[in-house]
């Protein structure tokens, strides 16, 4: 065989013996992101239903709040009062009422309670009809009226995940698939390519064929770039499938007209080369340590400091500078989501990323000991 021929031979060898390590992973982990990908649009009508009841409830105008010799009194008009089984009050600290509780019930048109001069008080008055449907009856607060789910989404906790963006909203599709898929897809796929790829490289290590690999007319750097593009086109694929599967799915719940299958596209393929830039650091600590499991170990360290430092400077202001830091910074999602923006400055920046980070991997291959 001309040695042409041989090198190519040994080059698709290398590819179809990768394919046949991994498919089973890869078919695995594609169908568990698919399945989310396809299933988390399919809750949104259910949490925009329970945000529109708020507004329902905040809008209406039907209660006023006074005070008179140190209590509250709350009372309302409503029309339908007729056929009233009962009105119950509920109390909570925040004009989203997501933590409310119960405190009193009445079939009058108003109710005293004590009142306490160090807190601000929200009430909502809700009617219970005799045919046992449930009426928003409004809202009064001892405090300025505030948007429900403005102030929610201003909360530290949901801070973690709106990537520094304060224009979400929970019960916009966009705004919803970015806090309940996108903030944490990074980790979800991050973990299993610091898996997959440290074990494409340091199995051979462990395995103890790095020799017999070598053995061939196979290089070093073919070995390596090999593996990356494998797994790298993998990774895309995964990706554009579960970009068609939650189309589909926004779709089906009637969302299709405000995030279409572009929009969708373009948000996953800015994650790409971030998650190219992950298989590249595999490769290096596989390389570094000549081992699947430490190699593993250390890329998914790499990968949870990275999250931490991203959520700690969205939580904390003094700390917004840790942010920067982070690889997952650079994948502007919402830009997409909620603007219609590619930011391709940041694409070829991770792109590039991950370009220097596979040739140190190689690099640092080209100067490793091979075990016997």
């Amino acid at each position: 065989m001309a040695p042409k021929r041989r090198w190519a031979a040994m080059g698709v060898s290398s590819m179809i013996l990768e394919l046949r390590r991994g498919w089973k992973g890869l078919l695995v982990f594609t169908a568990v992101v698919m399945l989310i990908a396809g299933g988390v649009p399919h809750f949104f009508p259910i949490v925009q239903e329970d945000f529109a009841a708020d507004n329902e409830l905040e809008k209406a105008e039907f209660v006023e709040l006074s005070s008179k010799d140190g209590e509250i009194i709350l009372s309302w008009d409503f029309e339908d009062h007729d056929d009233v089984l009962e009105y119950r009050i509920i109390e909570d600290e925040s004009s989203h009422m997501a933590t409310a509780k119960l405190v009193a019930s009445s079939s009058e048109r108003n109710v005293t309670l004590p009142h306490d001069d160090d807190e601000d008080r929200y009430f909502a008055v809700i009617a219970v009809m005799q045919d046992a449907s449930v009426v928003p009856v409004g809202m009064a607060s001892t405090a300025e009226l505030v948007d429900p789910i403005e102030e929610l989404m201003a909360t530290p906790y949901l801070q973690i995940f709106t990537a520094g963006r304060d224009d979400l909203r929970m019960d916009d599709i966009a705004g919803f698939m970015s806090i309940e898929f996108y903030s944490w897809l990074f980790l979800l796929v991050g973990t299993w390519l610091a898996y997959i790829s440290s074990r494409s490289v340091g199995s051979d290590f462990d395995g103890r064929r790095m020799d017999i690999v070598f053995s061939t007319p196979l290089r070093r750097r073919r070995y390596m770039l090999e593996k990356f593009v494998f797994l790298s086109i993998g990774t895309l694929l995964v990706l554009m499938a579960s970009a068609v599967l939650m189309a589909l799915s926004v779709a089906q719940v009637g969302e299709g007209d405000v995030l279409g299958l572009q929009q969708i596209a373009l948000s996953l393929l800015g994650a790409w080369p971030l998650f190219m830039s992950v298989i590249a650091i595999a490769f290096v600590f596989a390389v570094l340590l000549r081992s699947a499991r430490g190699g593993a170990a250390l890329t998914f360290g790499v990968l949870l400091l990275q999250y931490v430092f991203n959520v700690a400077g969205h939580m904390v202001e003094g700390l917004s500078w840790l942010h920067s830091l982070t690889i997952v910074a650079y994948w502007d999602y919402n830009s997409v989501l909620l603007d219609d923006v590619f930011v391709a400055g940041d694409f070829f920046l991770l792109l590039a990323l991950a370009a220097l980070l596979l040739i140190g991997a190689v690099a640092l291959f080209d100067r490793t000991d091979i075990p016997a």
